[in-house]
């Protein structure tokens, strides 16, 4: 990754954690971007489901989404099981 990071060669990745890229940082801007995503709110991470066609009530998708913090990755993986 610290490769990728510092320019070398023409090739991109897209990493998600939870957890900062502290090893990365001194190439913020220059070969490497982070973007931090919030949780998602209770009806966004419903329609996230609903846009995936998971079947429920707001009640009970609601209740799917709670115990993953409103993780939209979480979530999303979730609606694909």
């Amino acid at each position: 990754m610290r490769s990728i990071a510092a320019g070398l060669g023409n090739t991109r990745a897209l990493i998600t954690s939870r957890f900062k890229l502290t090893d990365l940082a001194q190439w913020e801007g220059a070969g490497y971007r982070s973007h931090e995503l919030e949780v998602l709110d209770s009806e966004a991470a419903i329609e996230v489901l609903r846009a995936w066609e998971v079947k429920g009530s707001d009640k009970e998708l609601a209740a799917l989404c709670k115990p993953v913090g409103y993780h939209a990755l979480s979530i999303s993986v979730m609606a694909l099981i």
